[in-house]
């Protein structure tokens, strides 16, 4: 199991948790996720298989960042071979909703992104 990972009980079994989320806003992620159709769900799984990102991604000519938890890593060195201009905030003991799990922290983030762009 990863570290920092957790087995989780109950409706839940078989699915690892970060084990320091909040459980109610790990109850919130599952149900808004639950909401989606599942037309909606196939969709976006049925564009994945074949896509290659590396040759659109050549033809970006705008600045690309992200805001990553480092649950998730985030290779920028690899993503910057694709997409120059491309750089990550990673905020530390968060998962994949940085938005939901720390919004202050993420909103900082995505302020200082949007205010100065450059690589830091």
């Amino acid at each position: 199991m990863t570290p920092g990972f957790q087995r989780v009980d109950g409706p839940d079994a078989g699915h690892a948790a970060i084990s320091d989320t909040e459980p109610s806003l790990y109850k919130e992620i599952r149900r808004r996720m639950s909401r989606m159709p599942l037309e909606a769900i196939w969709s976006i799984f049925r564009c994945f298989g074949g896509y290659a990102t590396g040759a659109p991604g050549r033809k970006l000519v705008v600045p690309v960042r992200c805001i990553n938890g480092d649950r998730f890593p985030t290779d920028i060195v690899a993503i910057r071979r694709v997409l120059a201009d491309f750089d990550a905030v990673v905020l530390p003991h968060t998962g994949h909703y940085p938005m939901l799990e720390c919004p202050d922290e993420f909103n900082r983030a995505l302020g200082d992104s949007l205010h100065c762009p450059a690589i830091a």
